[in-house]
């Protein structure tokens, strides 16, 4: 392994020299800034995950990088997937860690990821994707009044509809708030809805998924802060989006709005009005994920290379290449969600049976 071992260990077990080794990976490399790269997330998930797992990777004695992991059976995958959108090696520039050897040092089978910062050349198989984030550094209305330039009839819809939307609800407020447990479960339930109209798997039925949030919910501080973006009609919650923040970048994770206001767009509109609040606090950037939606395009400014896919350890355990493409995401996000087999085949069983 050229050197390199391996040490699971846990972040309460971190030395200073671990800890600041962290941010000054996370620091020097671009490719890295997210608040699913801190460390501080971590430590809120590490208790509520289940079968977590922090890899310490040292070579000739020093370490040289972490790997925060989830283990389902005998394959690896970020540390909280489904609901982790990035992941990647916290390590510094050039360290070259060959993520075959990790696994074999593990004993593992596969890692498989949807959405890996940095180099893909580890990967057997995968895509590129597009992860797209808007730049907030010269301040909302500098942002605003760019991308209205570049994408007029998206905008010009945007501004028809909130005027229908403050139509529709006349005491309509929006507030940036932390994302307490009423507001968490509001916006789970009505996600909870959507999987089941959309025939997608319910991320949330599991219980564990519940968890990260609340756990989340309960680190308000500088590192990291899971906030909302709120539309409430009086005192009733029409629409919401929850965000995970560090000082300087905004994440868009969740957002659910009610029914009855679908045809005004309220989840655009509550984007940009969570963009301005954002920038009024100093933060720089927001994510929105990867392109998985038109609307996107139009509210972003940059967009930079990810990485969907999966290593083996060794050739002869490859996924067959007969699965659908379109079926082997949809497998990974059930195996993370269904900690033991058994509810794997169940919950592959009502997918395809309408259980």
């Amino acid at each position: 392994m050229n050197g390199l071992s391996v040490e699971i260990t846990t972040p309460a077990q971190l030395s200073d020299a671990d800890r600041h080794l962290w941010a000054e990976a996370v620091s020097l490399n671009p490719a890295l800034d997210s608040p699913y790269c801190t460390l501080a997330y971590v430590e809120a998930l590490f208790p509520v995950v289940p079968q977590a797992r922090l890899i310490r990777l040292q070579r000739h004695s020093r370490t040289v990088g972490f790997l925060p992991l989830q283990m389902r059976g005998r394959v690896a995958q970020p540390l909280g997937a489904p609901l982790t959108d990035f992941h990647s090696l916290i390590s510094l520039p050039d360290v070259g860690i060959d993520l075959r050897a990790v696994l074999r040092a593990l004993d593992l089978h596969r890692f498989e990821v949807a959405g890996w910062l940095g180099a893909d050349s580890a990967f057997t198989a995968g895509e590129v994707r597009e992860r797209l984030y808007a730049d907030l550094s010269g301040g909302f209305d500098g942002y605003y009044t760019q991308q209205r330039s570049q994408q007029k009839k998206f905008f010009r819809n945007a501004e028809r509809c909130r005027r229908n939307l403050d139509a529709a609800y006349p005491q309509l407020s929006f507030s940036w708030e932390a994302a307490s447990a009423a507001i968490i479960d509001w916006v789970i339930t009505r996600k909870r809805h959507q999987y089941a109209r959309t025939g997608l798997h319910d991320v949330f039925a599991c219980g564990w998924t519940r968890e990260v949030l609340y756990a989340l919910a309960q680190r308000q501080d500088g590192d990291l802060r899971l906030m909302a973006g709120v539309y409430r009609d009086g005192t009733d919650i029409i629409a919401a989006e929850i965000g995970l923040c560090t000082s300087d970048d905004l994440h868009l994770w969740f957002p659910a709005y009610d029914r009855s206001a679908a045809r005004h767009s309220p989840g655009i509109l509550l984007s940009l009005d969570i963009l301005k609040a954002a920038a009024s606090e100093g933060i720089k950037r927001v994510d929105f994920g990867c392109a998985d939606e038109p609307y996107k395009l139009s509210m972003t400014t940059h967009k930079t290379p990810c990485y969907a896919g999966y290593v083996v350890s060794q050739k002869s355990i490859e996924l067959p290449a007969r699965i659908d493409p379109f079926l082997k995401p949809r497998l990974m996000i059930m195996r993370a969600c269904e900690v033991h087999l058994a509810g794997q085949v169940r919950a592959i069983w009502e997918r395809f049976h309408g259980g």
